[in-house]
């Protein structure tokens, strides 16, 4: 009896590699350019202040762990923290458009652009992702240190492989589990007396 088996592994995609679309990246830059937001310290090249405010141009804060960005945008940053191996000490206050918090929608755009521009490249910031990593716990502070947050050199994890289970095709799996050998081989038999009985009745195959 044949018997074939279909293998599948798949690599699930998990959201720390989604891809930025251009919609995002369009509401993102505006929202970054917004006066009193990302480019007021951090300036349109992303460039940053020397000795004030660091850069977002190949900055390992900006391409490591994305939890450190969403918490960062959302409760604001005080004390010394060092990028690219200077060290600043300003105070970065909550991000907030027209006076409000930043949504998770908002967050995500800010981040998505700022991780795709400036020679950064990495992955989006999806909104999912900002909502579970909101739903952690607000700092004891109000504002996040550098000491509450994870190595900025930590690698992304990507996805354990997804491996789906073999799948028997023999006719004694197809079938349903109640039909047994004893049930096909009748079934066959059936068959193979109607069509010695056909031409008989229908004169198909008669010279």
């Amino acid at each position: 009896m044949l018997k074939r088996f279909l293998s599948v592994s798949i690599l699930a995609t998990s959201l720390t590699t989604a891809v930025a679309d251009e919609a995002a990246l369009e509401r993102g830059k505006k929202l970054y350019d917004t006066p009193g937001l990302c480019a007021t310290c951090h300036q349109p090249t992303g460039a940053g202040i020397p000795g004030a405010f660091p850069p977002l141009a190949n900055s390992e804060w900006v391409t490591g762990p994305k939890e450190n960005l969403v918490k960062i945008v959302k409760y604001g940053l005080v004390g010394e923290i060092e990028v690219a191996g200077e060290k600043y000490n300003s105070v970065m206050p909550q991000s907030l458009n027209a006076g409000k918090p930043l949504t998770n929608e908002e967050i995500s755009d800010i981040l998505t652009y700022v991780r795709h521009q400036y020679g950064n490249g990495a992955s989006a910031v999806t909104v999912e992702e900002v909502e579970t990593l909101l739903t952690q716990g607000k700092p004891v502070n109000g504002s996040v240190q550098a000491a509450d947050l994870l190595d900025p050199n930590t690698p992304e994890e990507p996805a354990a492989p997804v491996e789906i289970q073999p799948l028997d095709t023999t006719i004694n799996n197809v079938l349903p589990e109640k039909v047994g050998v004893g049930t096909i081989g009748l079934l066959l038999s059936s068959i193979w007396a109607c069509l010695c009985i056909l031409p008989g009745l229908t004169g198909i195959g008669r010279g």
